[in-house]
């Protein structure tokens, strides 16, 4: 019984000896590259040249903060210096950001956060803190004005209208942008009521007149600072002269060739007409004041001067008096006095 006893605490202690044992590792320890630069150190590692070789700029060494067991990092700058990361084939700049990240310990690189929250792989951590000294914000060169280039080639166009007269005068203002004065008219002999300053914009046509009278317009295109003429916010690529008819004049005898004594009439006994000229009118046309009255020491209770023409007899007295009558006479192109339109 005491052999049995043995022989099975012997089996039992041989049995636990045999087991196998099976060891796990821990990760492999965190040595990601990393290092920090100052002076003309980082000059080897700038490929991409962000730091400019020319000008006055500040360099210092940043802070380098690592932890658990050198697999946290953080890089940083002090003051408002900003942080440049080269690293094997990419320059990273972190501006006045500091660079977070961890080191992988199986592949001994760097993942870090930048500046737009992406993660990002990163070789080595070769970092430098710098700045440009007195550094001057880049100076935009005003645009070039260009208004006093314009031309009116190309642009005036003669339609080939014998009755419609174009030119234009171009001239430098006291800004020294030029402007072009357009003026249409119309030839002797004929006469081409609303006429006008037309101009083409795109696919559209314009009346762009300032000043019009009878037979004549004219418009004032200011020349920008692009180099192109315009009026008002319309940019005109071709201007002309036209009006919706012309047609040749007639020859009439004018408004100053009216005869006044053409049209006295026999007088009644004791009675005397006379006439003399009016002041003309706007146009220049001839105006006559004729009165009569009598000579005698007769009184009328009623007196007029009356007129006669296709129609009948009209009376056209303005001014009676018992014994005077008068009226205003107007002189037309076709050499007819009127009054009234009679």
């Amino acid at each position: 019984m005491l052999a049995f006893k043995l022989l099975f605490l012997l089996c039992l202690f041989n049995f636990a000896e045999s087991c196998l044992k099976i060891r796990y590792p821990g990760p492999p320890k965190c040595e990601c590259s990393s290092l920090l630069l100052n002076g003309g150190a980082y000059e080897e590692y700038d490929g991409t040249g962000v730091i400019p070789s020319v000008g006055s700029i500040i360099t210092a060494p940043p802070v380098l903060v690592l932890e658990d067991e050198d697999c946290a990092v953080s890089m940083y700058c002090e003051s408002d210096l900003e942080l440049l990361v080269f690293d094997t084939d990419k320059t990273y700049e972190f501006l006045n950001y500091p660079a977070d990240g961890m080191c992988d310990p199986y592949t001994q690189k760097w993942k870090m956060g930048d500046n737009e929250g992406s993660l990002i792989t990163v070789n080595r951590l070769y970092g430098i803190c710098w700045k440009l000294l007195n550094q001057q914000p880049p100076v935009t060169p005003a645009p070039e004005k260009k208004c006093n280039a314009c031309s009116m080639d190309g642009i005036i166009r003669d339609m080939g209208v014998s009755a419609i007269l174009i030119n234009y005068e171009e001239k430098e203002n006291s800004d020294g942008c030029k402007a072009a004065t357009v003026t249409c008219s119309v030839a002797d002999g004929w006469d081409c009521p609303n006429l006008n300053v037309s101009a083409l914009v795109g696919p559209t046509v314009y009346k762009i007149s300032q000043q019009f009278s009878e037979n004549f317009a004219s418009s004032v295109l200011t020349c920008s600072d692009d180099g192109q003429y315009t009026i008002g916010d319309l940019k005109p690529t071709s201007v002309w002269c036209d009006a919706p008819i012309c047609s040749p004049k007639t020859n009439e005898p004018g408004c100053n060739s009216c005869d006044m004594a053409a049209l006295e009439d026999t007088l009644p006994f004791g009675v005397e007409f006379q006439y003399m000229e009016d002041t003309p009118t706007a146009e220049g046309c001839l105006r006559v004041y004729a009165y009569c009255h009598r000579t005698d020491a007769l009184i009328c209770h009623d007196t007029e001067i009356n007129a006669h023409n296709p129609d009948g007899m009209w009376p056209i007295a303005t001014e009676k008096t018992e014994a005077a009558a008068a009226t205003t006479l107007t002189c037309a192109a076709d050499g007819k006095f009127y009054y009234d339109n009679k």
